[in-house]
């Protein structure tokens, strides 16, 4: 069903043995998760207590051991997707925004030269294909 992918729903300080998410979807007992936070960044597991659930709005999910950090900033994620993965999802997205759609116009210059009709920005291109060198690894092989 893919991986959980939320937001601390408020602080958590250092030995706390549970954290509020913002949605628990996709979250089971056992499931790893990391608390991405600057330097205080950590991986954390949960509790065979947790009961999933798919209710909307911030859940507490009980974890295996206490946090080694504080984490004071409401909304900072938490996820169990690869870091591969996260850095393609960021490429792609840097690939999509660079993407001007068939009507941009790219002026040479101010003083003068001619327009031309440019479908993405330098390194749009690039993203993309290092995004999908990245996912290469989770493709699975069809039998069918």
């Amino acid at each position: 069903n893919g991986y959980p992918n939320t937001t601390l729903a408020s602080v958590a300080t250092a030995g706390a043995t549970s954290i509020s998410v913002a949605s628990a979807l996709g979250i089971y007992p056992g499931t790893s998760l990391v608390v991405y936070d600057s330097g205080l960044t950590e991986t954390v597991q949960v509790a065979a207590t947790f009961t999933p659930t798919t209710a909307a709005g911030p859940t507490s999910v009980p974890l295996v051991t206490g946090l080694l950090y504080d984490h004071q900033t409401v909304g900072r994620s938490v996820s169990a997707l690869p870091p591969n993965m996260k850095k393609a999802a960021i490429l792609a997205t840097t690939a999509l925004i660079k993407t001007r759609g068939s009507a941009g116009l790219v002026m040479e210059s101010v003083s003068g030269g001619t327009p031309r009709m440019d479908a993405t920005e330098q390194g749009g291109l690039e993203d993309l294909a290092m995004a999908a060198e990245l996912l290469g690894r989770y493709v699975l092989p069809f039998y069918g």
